[in-house]
């Protein structure tokens, strides 16, 4: 009985290794599917910063005072958040 007893809690732990290994290798893809979509460029932003880098080499880069000052608040209010 004791040893039939030992057998099933060996059995039992071997299963749940396994499904800890399978669930390890789950959320192992996960992360590398998620940091690979948040290396990818995003194509808008690739734009917006070649537009504005033109305009400040080419001295016609204007920001209004207002703009910056929301960016500003927009910044420190997410900093306080994260």
């Amino acid at each position: 009985m004791e040893r039939t007893a030992a057998r099933t809690r060996g059995v039992q732990k071997a299963r749940q290794n396994r499904q800890d290994q399978v669930q390890n290798f789950q959320d192992d893809k996960e992360i590398h599917r998620l940091m690979a979509l948040a290396l990818q460029e995003d194509p808008a932003r690739v734009e917006k910063v070649a537009r504005i880098q033109e305009a400040i080499a080419s001295g016609t880069y204007d920001v209004g005072g207002r703009e910056v000052a929301d960016a500003l608040i927009r910044h420190v209010l997410t900093d306080n958040v994260v």
